[in-house]
């Protein structure tokens, strides 16, 4: 009720107080210490509560405010979210052309003449309906409580007062005043007062903007009459546009005549409102504080990914204080004790924030990352992605996004010499791009599970159409086997040349080894031409709208793979994955799970080698629903069986009804749970996962940059925590780094093709157009293309050792990380349109 919490805060304040209080001689020689207790009300926001404090109890006076209002949801003024940000201050926001006027007001009278205090009703949301209630045109009003722990005789004349208004010293035989119950009343007050704790109290209202500043400045103050008793506050000062960094600074005015307050008083005008002020737009906390067990901290010295710090009692910023009080210099002259001062030194164990991080080995049970777009789900991606790079060099790492912002952050804080082990397929690559064969397979392999693995992304990129096509289904089966097994070097190209060429068709089925499949094909065979063409168009049209996508084309055209995806897991590679939604939504999620097929298919294959001597490969994959082309217990039996293969997967998303059959499979199979702001319908859900959590508004108020997690460490997963996550990591200086930073080693040259051969790839690249290149190498006896390749890739190693040993040759990052991308891996277009026309036969 308003009593408690009025007693409360007189409570908080009298603890506050204890912390900030300093003899009258030190205060006066510089000593002293104030802070600021603002209410604040901007344009097109919400209240908010601010407390501007002195950097060495700036710790102390968090725990206070907390442990007075549990569940209070502390920030520290920052830039950005990370803690090594100087102060990002409101005052500083208002626009350059708003006029300004602000007050300082004090009591009236004698200092230890008391206020009005006895409220049947909390006052303060009076005040805040007057903040919010200015006139149109106000960005910004501020009432600020600026006190420092009262000293001197400030209640000098109390005693006298009251003896005097009691007769004590009225000769014998004299009446004595008769007083009424108020009288007494108020002498009881003021004995109360003069003989307690106080607060010299500088109270400073302040209005910015374009409308009537000054006039809302005066009907802000006079919303104060409603502490009039026999005392009251009046305006003691104006403040002019000029003086303006005394607000900014929260400076208490020079010469201040005593203004004390009691802490009973103080209690009454500033403090925190509970949950029955209603109707007034108030920016309230938004999360659960949950505190993290403590086997979920990182310890000093100990290497985990970390995910986030808990802020329960924040880490101040260097920029959050020192106080420049203008005795400090006589201070140091009298060789006193360090004042508050400039050169104070802040104690750096109070300077870090605890982190929840998880270790190497319990990433292996998986992330989970939800949220929706614009919470910190990207950037905890990326600053998961930075650690692997920094901290655990050893472990390759895979990225995959249906976007470009996020490799391109990932790119721009690579190492320099770690430049070259990134795998970088940019589909909308214009020059060059990577080769994937779906179709490819090691010797030995299961053909049956090839052609499955590529049924499923074709359904995956089809999506609810699949299902009804059942005939599609079984001629594309049926295709793909007779193309794989009969066909050296089979593509996606030959697939279609399959249900487009009749003399193809029957010479490649002609001969199958296979009971099953050539009399199948034998069977369609004697079917008449108009009813083989009206059973092979629908799957002729799908293929086709794959491959008549240049992007696609060039891509899966390719008879062999540039990438080895199992080397480059084993070897600590970088693989990014960005596709586009410029390439179409339907062969953005064809590429998108084909790759994935690609991942889990090299990832599974180190079953060849001991557990003990698999790499770590860290594999972030966002919006993973729309590339997983698996069934909720395919998908299931691979995040099993990838944990013991030594990848750790993150799939991030943004809410539960993306992933349909795969909710139970990722819930059940992912060990650390990172849930940002939910939307409400998944909320509940989310309740069962985090039995921490008691109500649906713990998850959809959840403020940006907020979330709860439940990590797994030791292999136990542990109690839900709050978590703030940081912000991008920085990115290096690129002059600096090429100046100084370590360089990559160059890679050892393939064999040499012979002059002959490399003097006609640099014909070839000279001349005019990627057409006339076409159709050169088209001319090419098919003989002669092993050479051609082998000259070619010859050319291309030694151009990227030259980059490698020479960055400085390609100063911006972005472009030489993809000009290293592009020779080690890239194949020019005009040579897979070259093979595509040749395929074809045009």
């Amino acid at each position: 009720d308003d009593a408690a919490k009025l007693q409360a805060s007189g409570d908080l304040w009298a603890a506050v107080h204890s912390t900030m209080a300093r003899s009258a001689r030190d205060t006066w020689l510089g000593g002293g210490l104030h802070l600021s207790f603002e209410l604040v009300c901007r344009a097109g926001e919400r209240l908010a509560f601010y407390v501007w404090l002195p950097r060495p109890i700036a710790q102390t006076m968090v725990r206070q405010l907390r442990a007075a209002h549990p569940g209070l949801d502390v920030q520290a003024l920052r830039q950005d979210s990370d803690p090594a940000s100087g102060l990002d201050d409101y005052l500083n926001q208002v626009s350059p052309s708003a006029a300004w006027a602000w007050l300082d007001l004090g009591l009236a009278r004698e200092p230890w003449r008391p206020l009005r205090r006895d409220f049947k009703v909390d006052p303060l949301p009076s005040l805040l309906s007057a903040l919010e209630g200015l006139s149109a045109g106000n960005e910004l009003a501020a009432i600020h409580f600026i006190v420092r722990p009262a000293t001197g005789r400030w209640a000098q004349g109390a005693t006298t007062f009251i003896k005097k208004q009691r007769g004590d010293n009225t000769p014998k035989g004299q009446p004595r005043p008769i007083l009424g119950s108020e009288d007494r009343a108020l002498l009881k007050t003021i004995e109360e007062k003069s003989r307690g704790k106080g607060y010299d109290l500088c109270l400073r209202l302040a209005v910015a903007g374009q409308g009537d500043v000054e006039g809302n400045a005066e009907r802000l103050a006079r919303t104060f009459d409603l502490f009039e008793a026999d005392n009251a506050f009046t305006v003691r000062s104006r403040g002019t546009q000029e003086e303006l960094y005394r607000v900014q600074g929260r400076y208490l005015p020079a010469g201040w005549r005593p203004s004390v307050v009691s802490i009973a008083e103080l209690g009454v005008m500033a403090h925190l409102p509970n949950k029955a002020v209603t109707g007034i737009g108030l920016d309230r906390a938004r999360a659960k504080m949950l505190a993290p067990s403590p086997a979920s901290f990182v310890a000093p010295g100990e290497q985990r990914v970390v995910l986030g710090r808990y802020a329960e009692v924040p880490a101040f910023a260097p920029g959050l204080t020192p106080l420049p009080y203008p005795w400090a210099g006589l201070r140091r002259r009298l060789n006193l004790s360090d004042p508050v001062g400039t050169d104070s030194q802040p104690d750096p164990a109070a300077e870090t924030e605890p982190q929840v991080g998880i270790k190497l080995q319990d990433g292996r049970r998986h992330f989970h990352v939800i949220g929706p777009t614009g919470v910190g789900k990207s950037t905890m991606l990326l600053r998961m992605i930075w650690q692997y790079l920094a901290h655990f060099p050893e472990t390759s790492v895979w990225l995959q996004e249906p976007h470009q912002d996020l490799t391109h952050k990932v790119i721009r804080r690579i190492p320099l010499w770690r430049e070259k082990d990134v795998i970088w397929l940019d589909v909308m690559d214009p020059e060059r791009v990577i080769g994937i064969n779906p179709l490819e397979f090691r010797p030995g392999a299961d053909l049956g599970a090839v052609v499955a693995n590529v049924m499923g992304v074709m359904r995956k990129a089809m999506g609810a159409n699949w299902d009804q096509a059942v005939q599609m289904q079984e001629i594309l089966e049926n295709a793909l086997l007779a193309v794989i097994s009969g066909q050296s070097e089979a593509t996606m190209v030959h697939l279609f040349k399959l249900l487009t060429d009749p003399d193809y068709r029957y010479d490649l089925t002609y001969n199958l080894d296979d009971p099953i499949g050539q009399p199948y094909w034998q069977a369609l065979e004697q079917k008449k031409d108009r009813e083989l063409d009206a059973m092979f168009s629908v799957p002729r049209r799908r293929i086709n709208a794959f491959l008549r996508n240049s992007v696609v084309r060039r891509i899966v055209a390719q008879p062999r793979s540039t990438v080895n995806f199992r080397q480059a897991l084993d070897t600590g590679k970088v693989i990014l994955v960005q596709l586009d939604g410029r390439m179409g939504a339907g062969n953005r999620t064809f590429v998108g799970a084909m790759m994935m097929y690609k991942l889990f298919g090299a990832v599974m294959s180190r079953m060849d080698i001991p557990e003990a001597e698999r790499r770590q490969a860290a594999i972030c994959v966002d919006e993973f629903q729309t590339f997983v082309g698996q069934s909720g217990q395919e998908f299931a039996d691979i995040l099993e069986q990838a944990r013991k293969m030594g990848a750790s997967l993150t799939l991030a998303h943004q809410h539960l009804g993306q992933l349909g059959d795969l909710t139970n499979s990722v819930a059940n199979n992912t060990g650390t749970k990172v849930v940002f702001r939910a939307e409400a319908a998944d909320a509940p859900k989310f309740l069962k996962w985090l039995p921490e959590l008691s109500a649906v508004e713990d998850l959809t108020t959840l403020a940006n940059f907020r979330c709860y997690v439940r990590p797994m460490v030791n292999g136990s997963p542990q109690p839900v925590c709050t978590l703030h996550t940081y912000a991008d990591p920085p990115i290096p200086d690129p002059a600096e780094e090429l100046r100084t930073a370590r360089r990559g080693e160059p890679d050892p040259l393939p064999t040499h093709p012979g002059g002959d051969a490399l003097h006609q790839v640099e014909r070839l690249r000279q001349m005019a157009s990627d057409e006339a290149r076409k159709q050169w190498l088209k001319s090419l006896p098919e003989a002669d293309w092993v050479g051609y390749l082998a000259a070619r890739r010859y050319h291309d190693a030694v151009r990227r050792n030259q980059l490698i040993e020479q960055p400085e040759q390609i100063p911006d990052k972005l472009d030489r990380v993809r000009a290293l991308v592009r020779l080690g891996y890239g194949t020019p277009h005009y040579e897979t349109e070259a093979l595509v026309d040749t395929i074809l036969g045009y």
